[in-house]
């Protein structure tokens, strides 16, 4: 993989679309590129009529740590950023999230990995949610003082409950494959030898 290379990438085959996230040194960390590719991906898919099922997924045993902190940071201390800079990013991302949402046609997250922060709310947005053995989930926001975004605080509450909901978006805590499936999050676990195989079918 060389600098020039998507940080997202797609195939279609068969009806089947797999977008796979392709940066997992960044550990797929939402940076502007990440954000641009998503979309002109969901843009293809939308106008393919031969496409009848999306997969997002990552690779490396990543599948999306969050947000591009770094690369914030970087922003900041080159142009400032004001509160209503941050207020436009926010409807920006709730725009594109909004339309990962409804889609019409499935969206299945497939998990191998972490999914933390802004990443966890991106497997939110799935129709269906598979996970590997070894994916691991959390709202990771109030470790750094940030308020939950990429759609958490609607999805959430709906997916597993307000108590629940809660309970993980304030504490921060890290649930594994197999948490997730009790609490209601994923539709099913796969062995994370075993997932390549499974999507393929």
């Amino acid at each position: 993989m060389t600098d020039q290379d998507p940080a997202i990438s797609l195939e279609i085959n068969d009806g089947i679309a797999v977008a796979t996230m392709r940066r997992p040194k960044q550990r797929n960390a939402m940076s502007a590129e990440f954000i641009a590719c998503i979309q002109d991906i969901m843009a293809r898919v939308r106008n393919d009529d031969s496409v009848r099922v999306f997969i997002l997924t990552g690779s490396d045993g990543v599948f999306c740590a969050g947000g591009d902190i770094k690369g914030m940071l970087d922003r900041a201390k080159g142009k400032g950023m004001s509160a209503d800079a941050v207020r436009k990013r926010l409807y920006y991302m709730n725009e594109w999230v909004q339309q990962l949402r409804t889609m019409e046609i499935p969206v299945i997250a497939a998990v191998d990995g972490p999914a933390f922060g802004a990443g966890f709310g991106l497997s939110l947005c799935a129709d269906f949610v598979l996970a590997s053995d070894r994916a691991s989930f959390c709202s990771v926001f109030c470790r750094i003082g940030a308020v939950p975004d990429c759609g958490v605080l609607f999805n959430l509450p709906r997916m597993i409950g307000m108590q629940r909901a809660k309970q993980l978006m304030y504490t921060g805590r890290e649930v594994s494959a197999e948490e997730a499936r009790d609490l209601g999050k994923l539709s099913r676990p796969i062995a994370h030898d075993q997932a390549a195989a499974y999507l393929a079918t």
